[in-house]
């Protein structure tokens, strides 16, 4: 039956209803033996060797629910089989099944042979799609579950770590990226060295000089879908960098993103607006030139993000300023959304007008306070500190670059959270580095014309403490250490703190 259906005789109308049928009977019949691995056959056959385009859309389609049909009906409780318990063993089965089926899944994917999927050989791309299907809608049955954690473990982890040889392959690695996504955010808490390892490989992919401009583009869309996460960055920072002796995972992704921020626009950043725009730069026709462009985000969007393009077999067309803005959301906005949830709120707590890139943080009323656990403050003030340096940094250039309205209103809105930010974490003199970078960003143009511009890029690029404080030093030496008038100095902050 199954030869006659998949052969090129047949007709279209014949297939599609042998397909649509499948599922039904599945449901209806699942304790039949081998029901499921020659359903599985006969779909992939069809969506190989199909001649009809939409005979190929639904085969695969009807591939992929038979595959998560496998583990839906596996309880995600123990339960213990009786020599008189039908259901039991039919619960039995459908495990053995399961594991079967995604160690087949594993070997096919490595290009090795299955035994319990009746075929030769599956497509990596394939394989890799199925496995992440099925730990996306199913990671609590694997983290309860020995034997598929193990295989997860054993196997595929170790295969995606070897997948990334093939760097121009486009289709693979946006399965690779996808699937490394859902382990590292569903099973960081167990599988901690493989992750760590999976983390660490997005900080290299982006600090490499080679490769295609789209492989940047796929891990910082990666980072920020794990960033948008609620709890993941918390759970990063607890698994490795608050451990001692552990990698910093944490700031490396973050200083890893802002370093690609400098990167792919260091020519437009390195020249201060202002610079720009006053009477004495007229004069450098290499500061007029580069003064024509210009880092903005009205040509940054893509319909639909290429770690969604799974159909695409080769790269799409990437807007100029995409990964621009992909690491300004990644930093400003999502960052500073989950420092901001890491503390303690106050049930008075009220919130700053929101902007696009910029996330609302609270402000508390200091008469009332609520009751909060030592620990989880300790964890946002490690958090906020280690983060700072690359987050001062980013706001510093996106601030004194050469960038259009949008990213600079969005910009001082982040700095307003920021600072509010790092004053209810009592962080004093984080929020006094700010708070008189922002006031020596407001000195005259002429005086920044007396600022080298480039080696303090440079210098905040490294993304540390020190290179922070290098920062406002140069503005201080700009200055001659007089602030100008209109220009707040730290002693009219302290003062204004005293009389309130």
């Amino acid at each position: 039956m199954a030869d006659t259906v998949a052969s090129p005789a047949a007709d279209q109308n014949t297939q599609v209803k042998v397909l649509q049928a499948i599922p039904p009977i599945l449901s209806a019949h699942s304790e039949i033996d081998g029901i499921v691995p020659d359903s599985m056959q006969l779909c992939f056959n069809l969506s190989e060797t199909a001649k009809f385009p939409i005979v190929n859309s639904i085969a695969a389609a009807t591939l992929r629910q038979i595959v998560l049909h496998v583990y839906e009906h596996i309880p995600l409780e123990d339960h213990a089989p009786t020599a008189v318990d039908d259901a039991a063993h039919v619960v039995d089965r459908a495990t053995r099944d399961a594991v079967a089926l995604f160690r087949d899944m594993a070997m096919l994917a490595a290009g090795e042979h299955g035994v319990f999927w009746r075929v030769a050989v599956v497509p990596k791309a394939t394989c890799l799609e199925l496995i992440e299907s099925v730990l996306a809608a199913e990671w609590k049955l694997f983290k309860k579950n020995e034997q598929l954690l193990g295989i997860l473990k054993d196997r595929v982890c170790p295969l995606l770590m070897r997948s990334f040889s093939d760097k121009a392959d486009f289709a693979l690695n946006v399965r690779l990226m996808r699937l490394i996504n859902v382990i590292v955010k569903q099973f960081h808490d167990v599988l901690v060295m493989e992750c760590e390892i999976f983390l660490s490989l997005h900080v290299k992919l982006l600090e490499s000089d080679h490769g295609n401009s789209w492989m940047r583009v796929l891990v910082v869309e990666s980072i920020k879908a794990l960033s948008s996460t609620e709890g993941f960055l918390r759970s990063i920072f607890l698994a490795y960098d608050a451990q001692t002796g552990s990698a910093k995972v944490f700031a490396d992704l973050l200083g890893a993103v802002g370093r690609v921020l400098i990167v792919e626009k260091q020519a437009v950043l390195i020249i201060p607006r202002e610079v720009l725009e006053s009477p004495g730069a007229s004069n450098a026709a290499a500061v007029i030139d580069v003064g024509k462009e210009q880092v903005n985000l009205s040509n940054s969007l893509m319909k639909v993000a290429c770690l969604e393009q799974l159909e695409k077999t080769d790269a799409p067309s990437i807007p100029e300023n995409y990964l621009t803005a992909l690491c300004i959301q990644c930093i400003i906005s999502h960052l500073l959304t989950r420092l901001q949830s890491a503390i303690p709120q106050s049930p008075s707590a009220t919130i700053i007008p929101e902007s696009p890139i910029s996330p609302s943080l609270p402000t508390t009323n200091t008469q009332q306070h609520q009751p909060i656990q030592q620990d989880e403050l300790i964890l946002a003030l490690e958090m906020s500190t280690a983060a700072f340096p690359i987050i001062l940094s980013t706001l510093t250039i996106l601030l004194i670059g050469n960038t259009d309205a949008e990213i600079y209103k969005s910009s001082l809105r982040s700095c307003v959270s920021y600072t509010t930010l790092l004053g209810l974490l009592g962080l004093v003199q984080q929020r006094n580095i700010l708070l008189e970078t922002l006031c020596r960003m407001g000195t005259p143009a002429d005086t920044l014309l007396s600022f080298d511009a480039s080696a303090a890029i440079r210098e905040v690029a490294q993304f540390s403490p020190a290179a922070a404080q290098n920062l406002t030093t140069r503005f201080n030496h700009a200055l001659h250490g007089k602030p100008e008038r209109g220009c707040c100095s730290m002693s009219n902050f302290d003062a204004i703190g005293k009389r309130a």
